[in-house]
């Protein structure tokens, strides 16, 4: 939707054209109720019937700009300095929200002195915006032959083509912003109306379907796009030949960001709260990590045998490696050792005993695969049949390798995945793909990097 302002510095006047759904939206709510009647016999019995009501309600995005006239008069004279406001506000029933800016014809931030009425040949006069970083409160700071616009009680700044104004991530009966215009002239521009035209834009934000709150009846054969909440990353899933819903991706959950770790929480991940404290914070005792160290060997350059600290290594995040068993392809994502993978809840020392992994960076509500000869890899494998190649194409496993003492291996040959089962020892259940095999039945050290998959609990 877009609503016009044309802003004349001799006389700002406002204007109105049509607007323009840039977006729509349309959903429909359903009310459900039932009519009952009788039936009266010697022996009386009732009857009912369902009579179900369709209630439509059309998509709706508003900018409402008042009517009224502003006009800003300015004279060297008499009144060098001039501001005027008016309110700006969006409503709209769309329920993940708009975004609200505004702009310049052009995106040309300069006025520029209307000569369409001149009879005589004279130089082009522009007002231009406030420098760059500039700020001023008070007329008496304002330079002389500038212009700039300020949002509710703050500060007059230079006006950006486009500027963002409002903008909120849910339904609202309107949200409004006061926009305020001010200009300050000299006797060195030539009198005149010095215009430019203002754009407001609304455009409803898009649906997101966040994995962590995933209705699993919307899980279906057909491939869909999830958000993680935690840092806004895009996966595919589906249901499939086994009836669970699967991430058809490895995961690239950077653990040591602090703004993904701000967001490491029990209501966004597979672990608790306070397993995720000793994650990010460190400190405590055995089973969590000493220190709390999350090295990235992107940085650091070495990946030691160690299992009592969590891993991770970053640098080939966003690297394509094809997928053994079909033409596609897939990010190699994250390489974990196993005391990331489990969210810093399984960081034992080597040669200690312990139950399967209960805890993991999977997105709440999800889960790393179980492994072995009765683990949930096997049940999807046997599910197709044990066909290498279907199986591959429908997990779609890029051949990601593994990382270990600050190198990767296996790129493009091998392709290693994590399972929340314990073999023996420090060795936990894999699952291990390449052009020819799968073998859900393997199983290594801990202190190894994989990939990360997810499956729906």
């Amino acid at each position: 939707m877009q609503k016009i302002i044309n802003l004349d510095l001799k006389n700002i006047k406002r204007h109105l054209t049509g607007g323009e759904k840039i977006i729509i939206l349309s959903f429909a709510s359903l009310i459900a109720g039932f009519f009952v009647f009788s039936l009266v016999f010697s022996n009386p019995t009732f009857a009912s019937e369902n009579i179900t009501t369709n209630v439509l309600i059309e998509p709706s995005l508003t900018v409402t700009i008042p009517s009224a006239p502003l006009v800003l008069n300015l004279d060297p004279a008499s009144k060098t300095y001039d501001s005027k406001s008016f309110p700006v506000s969006v409503a709209t029933n769309n329920i993940t929200g708009y975004k609200l800016s505004v702009s310049t014809t052009g995106d040309i931030t300069d006025l520029t002195r209307d000569i369409s009425s001149d009879t005589t040949t004279l130089p082009t006069y522009t007002i231009p915006t406030l420098d760059s970083g500039s700020s001023y409160a008070a007329p008496s700071d304002f330079p002389a032959n500038k212009w700039g616009y300020k949002k509710d009680s703050g500060n007059y700044i230079p006006f950006s083509s486009p500027t963002p104004l409002l903008e909120n991530a849910t339904a609202t009966n309107g949200d409004t912003t006061t926009l305020s215009f001010a200009s300050k002239i000299d006797y060195t521009l030539a009198s005149g109306a010095y215009k430019t035209t203002l754009v407001f834009t609304a455009t409803t934000n898009p649906m997101v379907n966040y994995i962590q709150d995933l209705n699993p009846a919307l899980c279906t054969t057909a491939p869909m796009t999830v958000v993680d909440k935690r840092d806004n990353e895009e996966y595919t899933i589906a249901k499939l030949a086994d009836g669970n819903c699967w991430l058809l991706e490895n995961l690239r959950l950077d653990i040591s960001d602090p703004s993904v770790q701000a967001k490491l929480t029990s209501a966004t991940t597979n672990a608790t709260d306070e397993t995720l404290n000793y994650l990010k914070n460190g400190g405590g005792s055995s089973p969590y990590p000493a220190n709390g160290v999350i090295a990235k060997t992107a940085s650091s350059g070495s990946w030691p045998n160690d299992y009592a600290n969590p891993y991770i290594a970053t640098q080939y995040r966003d690297t394509i490696q094809p997928a053994s068993g079909s033409s596609s392809a897939g990010k190699i994502g994250i390489y974990y050792n196993y005391c990331a993978a489990s969210a810093g809840s399984y960081c034992y020392a080597a040669d200690a005993s312990s139950g399967d992994a209960s805890q993991d960076i999977c997105p709440a509500g999800w889960h790393l695969p179980t492994g072995g000869a009765s683990g949930q890899y096997q049940a999807l494998y046997t599910a197709y049949s044990s066909n290498v190649a279907n199986f591959e194409a429908a997990l779609s496993t890029p051949l990601s390798g593994y990382f270990h003492s600050g190198a990767a291996y296996g790129q493009g040959a091998y392709g290693y995945f994590w399972s929340s089962t314990r073999l023996n020892g420090s060795r936990m259940y894999y699952l291990i793909v390449d052009a020819s095999a799968v073998n859900p039945q393997i199983s290594n050290y801990r202190d190894f990097g994989f990939s990360v998959r997810c499956v729906l609990k």
